[in-house]
């Protein structure tokens, strides 16, 4: 199906249905809560009957975008329509998606290279910064009318998934949707606030244990936050965001790289590139994983410490192949 059908196809879904669970994977971004609680306001707007399935719960500092008594998933209703949102696989939603089956008719909108197309209707646009880029101009296109509230989720998901606009995913199109979901109100400084500038001491903690375990070989940038370092601060799995971003910015690296506790047996590895011929997208998708050529992350069983040291011998190699195929051509 034509992007243009399947974007028409889903409207269409959109305004004929009346039951619809929105999806999202687990640990959600900016652009997961975003899109999310973004379509779900314009959902109700409409009078739709709408409930909401986020593993994992909204992070503390996205929770300005929710409202009290979100509608949440409940295994004794029907649903007609799941929409699901920034879900390279269904897998991303963690172990227990057996309901999914039961749901006649399944909506993907995604924009990873790595989606596994598992919809019944497919719009997965990969040169798209983020899924709330994909939902504004889709909705825009058929209805000008959207509110204040949802475009400031929408706007939140551009803003995280670009790095405030820093990455190279930023693009004419996502600055000119910046400025449309402003033109409806979203404030770009309340937002920013709101999600920069109100860590937890739980966060802070972990970004100084982070930053002081951080090593760098051969333009690789990691190091790891341990189930210990979890406990000692009382931290959550959403008290890890940002530290990748900061590991990143070291000069020198090619490659950053944070390994980190997602259970008592499995490490979650986050990777990002700062080269164009380095793709941590393919790298993580032979891992099981998934993402973009610049961002993207994947499970390991095992404690970060020990995971550390075969992925980053293994990247060590990547890099080293990368560059003799660079030289020969």
């Amino acid at each position: 199906m034509r992007k243009n059908k399947t974007v028409k196809r889903i409207w269409e879904v959109l305004n004929s249905e009346d039951n619809f669970l929105l999806v999202t994977h687990k640990n959600p971004d900016g652009d997961a809560v975003g899109s999310i609680l973004g379509l779900y306001y314009f959902l109700l707007e409409r009078n739709k009957k709408v409930d909401l399935y986020i593993p994992g719960g909204i992070p503390y500092f996205y929770q300005f975008l929710a409202v009290e008594n979100l509608s949440t998933f409940d295994c004794n209703k029907s649903y007609n329509v799941a929409v699901f949102l920034d879900c390279g696989d269904v897998e991303r939603i963690g172990e227990n998606n057996g309901f999914i089956e039961k749901i006649p008719l399944i909506i993907n909108i995604d924009h990873h290279p790595t989606n596994t197309y598992f919809g019944n209707i497919n719009l997965v646009d990969p040169s798209a910064s983020s899924v709330t880029e994909i939902l504004t101009n889709l909705i825009l296109k058929f209805d000008k009318n959207i509110s204040e509230k949802t475009a400031e989720c929408f706007l939140t998901g551009l803003i995280t998934d670009t790095g405030s606009f820093r990455f190279s995913n930023t693009t004419i199109n996502s600055l000119k949707t910046a400025i449309k979901l402003m033109e409806k109100g979203a404030n770009i400084s309340y937002i920013s606030k709101e999600v920069y500038e109100k860590k937890s001491l739980s966060s802070l903690k972990l970004l100084g244990t982070a930053l002081v375990r951080l090593r760098s070989e051969d333009g690789i940038a990691y190091s790891f936050i341990s189930q210990e370092d979890m406990i000692e601060n009382n931290a959550k799995i959403e008290d890890i965001e940002g530290i990748i971003d900061v590991i990143r910015t070291l000069r020198e690296s090619k490659i950053a790289v944070l390994f980190y506790p997602i259970s008592s047996q499995t490490t979650k590895v986050s990777l990002r590139s700062k080269s164009q011929s380095i793709d941590v997208g393919s790298i993580a998708k032979s891992h099981g994983g998934g993402g973009h050529k610049e961002a993207a992350g994947f499970e390991k069983l095992g404690k970060p410490e020990d995971v550390s040291k075969e992925i980053i011998q293994e990247l060590k190699e990547y890099i080293k192949r990368n560059e003799s195929f660079l030289i020969s051509k």
